[in-house]
């Protein structure tokens, strides 16, 4: 299971040492130098922390690149994100239509994001190519076809390379880390 705070306003310590890489003894170790915040409070499940501080902290103490976190983790904007437009992308160069269609923003933080619209027949195939199609960003996010309360499904890799998996996120995240209503059609 990824590690994401999905649907929860807190994290535990099993949870939260995955996401910091560390065992219960590196975490004792940020918490004891490195300003790391304390547990927030227990409950059958162990400690916990409250996810907006782990948040203000990663950014803070720039523990973690943000390209080697989910969307998630990542900071409130400041701002509005500088929208640099979309480009149509194609498998093939002689493929007559493209695959998918890219948007491109750069965040308040300076991080770069890649949202990625596949064409409806597309939406599976497209995910491992992303990446090639915009090699230096700092997190790639997919739309996927399926529709739920909240509009189509967004999928996420982490910009770093680490991990093939894609994690579902919310769209109230990419709006928060993009600092306005995250645009999306169909």
């Amino acid at each position: 299971m990824a590690t994401t705070p999905a649907y929860l306003h807190k994290i535990h310590q099993d949870r939260l040492c995955k996401l910091l890489e560390v065992d219960l003894k590196g975490l004792d170790r940020l918490i004891r130098r490195k300003g790391f915040p304390a547990p927030t409070d227990s409950d059958k499940h162990g400690p916990f922390w409250s996810i907006k501080a782990v948040r203000e902290w990663l950014t803070s103490s720039r523990y973690r690149p943000l390209a080697s976190l989910l969307l998630d983790w990542w900071p409130d904007a400041d701002g509005p994100a500088a929208y640099y437009g979309a480009e149509p992308k194609r498998y093939r160069a002689t493929d007559p239509e493209p695959a998918a269609v890219l948007q491109h923003w750069r965040t308040s933080s300076g991080a770069t994001v890649v949202v990625c619209w596949p064409m409806p027949d597309q939406s599976m195939t497209v995910r491992g190519y992303v990446r090639d199609w915009a090699p230096n960003a700092d997190a790639y996010l997919t739309i996927g076809v399926d529709w739920g309360i909240y509009g189509p499904s967004v999928w996420a890799k982490r910009g770093d390379q680490r991990g093939n998996n894609d994690d579902e996120i919310q769209w109230a995240n990419l709006a928060r880390v993009l600092g306005q209503p995250a645009p999306f059609w169909l």
